[in-house]
C-alpha cells in the first residue's frame, strides 16, 4: 500500500537532482491530511513509496497521470465498517467498493462484532491479499458471547477474569481498541462497571474505547455520559460510533450531545466521533423494535418466547407502542428478508396494509421466521448537518466490502 501522507512541506524544487520514478500524477491539487489548504504540484511515486511532492524535474519515462482539476489526497480511513467477515471471502477480499470511493484503510470490529482471535483473523486477512489495511478492534460481543452466551447477568468473578484475558490477548496480537454494541446482544446485558474493567485492559495497552452506545434516541444525552464515565475512568480515549439523534421524539438534540462532547473535550478528556451522512440507519428489525427482556437464550428460545401467549401478552404493547413511535411502521423499510423477497423495499405499515393485518404481527412473523435486516428513516437534516459541522467527528460509511 502507498503510504498515506504527502510531505507537502518539503516540496522539491526544480533545481534538485531529477527523480527516478516509475508514476508522476502530474497538476492535481494536493493535500496532505493536516487540515491545510491544498497546493497544485505533482507526486512521483516508485514502486510503493512517494518519492517527490511538488515541483521537481524525473528520470526515465515514467507513467504519467493527468490530474488537472482533481485532487490529490492520502487514502481515506473509513473508521466504522462491517467488513470483517467480507474481507474473509474470496468475492470481496480486494474491497472494491471502498477503494472506488479512495479508502485503503478500514477499521472493523465495530460496534462490539467481528472476530475475537485477532491474531488468526490477521492471519487470513494476509493469506487473502486483501485489498486495503485494517485496523481491528476487540469486539466485547462476540467476547462476552464466548464467555457467557447470551446471558442476561453480570459475570462471575472467573467469568471477567476470562473476558479480560480476551481482550488482554487481542490487544497484544494488534487489536486497536476496545468496541462495544450496547443495542445488540449479549453486550446489552453487560453493566458499566463490565465495560470500565475491559476498557482498562485496552488502555495497558495504549487503546481506546468504541462504542455504539445504549440508547441513540430520547436516552442519548445519559448514554453519551456513560461512554464519557468509562473512558475517564479507564483512562483511555473515547470514540462514539455514529453520533445522532436517533428518532423523532429525539430531534433537535444534536446541538445537546456537541455540547456535552465539546465540554468533555474542553476538560482534558480524549474524545471523538464519527457520522454517516444520511437520513437513515440499518440495523436488525430485532433491535430495533424488541426489547431486551425477550432477546435473551438461545434463537430457539426466543423463537419460543414469540409464540408464548404469556409472553406475547407483554411484547405485543411493546412492539405497538415502537411502531407507532416510527408512523406506524411507515420509517421502517424491509432490506433484506429471504423468506418473502416480495417484502423487500417496502415499509412495516405498506405490507400490514397489503396483508390486511397488524403491522405488529407482520414484525412478529418475520422474527418468528429469521428476522430482517431493515432500514429506519430516523433522522433528520438539521441535526445530521450539524454533527457533520463538528471538527471532532469523521464522515464514516457503517457499510461493507460487497460486490453489486
Amino acid at each position: 500500500m502507498i503510504p498515506s501522507y504527502l510531505l507537502l512541506g518539503c516540496l522539491l524544487l526544480s533545481r534538485e537532482p531529477a527523480v527516478p520514478a516509475d508514476i508522476v500524477v502530474r497538476g492535481g491539487r494536493l493535500y496532505d491530511g493536516s487540515g491545510a489548504a491544498g497546493v497544485v504540484g505533482d507526486l512521483a511515486l516508485r514502486g510503493e513509496r512517494i518519492v517527490a511532492v511538488g515541483r521537481f524535474a524525473v528520470v526515465g519515462s515514467p507513467r504519467i497521470i493527468d490530474a488537472k482539476g482533481l485532487v490529490v489526497a492520502p487514502g481515506f480511513i473509513d473508521l466504522h465498517t462491517h467488513s470483517d467477515y467480507p474481507l474473509q471471502r474470496p468475492a470481496t477480499r480486494a474491497n472494491r467498493c471502498y477503494l472506488h470511493q479512495g479508502v485503503t484503510t478500514v477499521v472493523t470490529g465495530n460496534c462490539g462484532s467481528g472476530p475475537v482471535e485477532v491474531a488468526n483473523y490477521f492471519q487470513i486477512l494476509e493469506r487473502g491479499k486483501i485489498g486495503t489495511n485494517v485496523i481491528h478492534q476487540v469486539p466485547h460481543n462476540d467476547v462476552r458471547q464466548r464467555v457467557m452466551k447470551n446471558a442476561n447477568r453480570a459475570p462471575s468473578a472467573d467469568e471477567l477474569r476470562q473476558m479480560e484475558e480476551l481482550v488482554d490477548q487481542g490487544m497484544k496480537d494488534g487489536a486497536w481498541g476496545l468496541s462495544t454494541g450496547l443495542i445488540y446482544n449479549p453486550g446489552a446485558y453487560a453493566k458499566t462497571d463490565e465495560l470500565i474493567a475491559l476498557a482498562r485492559v485496552a488502555a495497558k495497552h495504549g487503546g481506546f474505547y468504541a462504542s455504539h452506545i445504549r440508547d441513540e434516541g430520547t436516552g442519548v444525552l445519559s448514554a453519551l455520559h456513560e461512554a464519557l464515565m468509562i473512558g475517564r475512568q479507564a483512562g483511555l480515549p473515547v470514540h462514539i460510533s455514529h453520533l445522532k439523534a436517533s428518532g423523532r421524539r429525539a430531534w433537535g438534540m444534536a446541538a445537546d450531545e456537541i455540547a456535552l462532547l465539546e465540554k468533555a473535550r474542553k476538560s482534558g478528556q480524549a474524545v471523538s466521533a464519527d457520522q454517516y451522512p444520511y437520513l437513515a440507519s440499518s440495523t436488525s428489525l430485532k433491535a430495533t423494535l424488541v426489547p431486551l427482556a425477550f432477546r435473551e437464550g438461545s434463537p430457539k428460545d426466543y423463537v419460543a418466547r414469540l409464540s408464548d401467549a404469556e409472553q406475547l401478552a407483554r411484547l405485543r404493547p411493546l412492539l405497538e407502542r415502537g411502531l407507532e413511535q416510527n408512523q406506524g411502521g411507515k420509517d421502517i423499510r424491509i432490506a433484506r428478508y429471504a423468506p418473502k423477497p416480495a417484502w423487500q423495499g417496502k415499509d412495516l405499515a405498506a405490507i400490514a396494509a397489503a396483508e390486511q393485518r397488524p403491522a405488529a404481527d407482520i414484525v412478529l412473523e418475520i422474527e418468528r421466521n429469521g428476522g430482517a435486516q431493515v432500514v429506519i428513516f430516523s433522522m433528520n437534516e438539521q441535526d445530521v448537518r450539524l454533527i457533520m459541522r463538528q471538527p471532532f467527528v469523521a464522515t464514516a460509511s457503517d457499510g461493507a466490502s460487497m460486490r453489486p
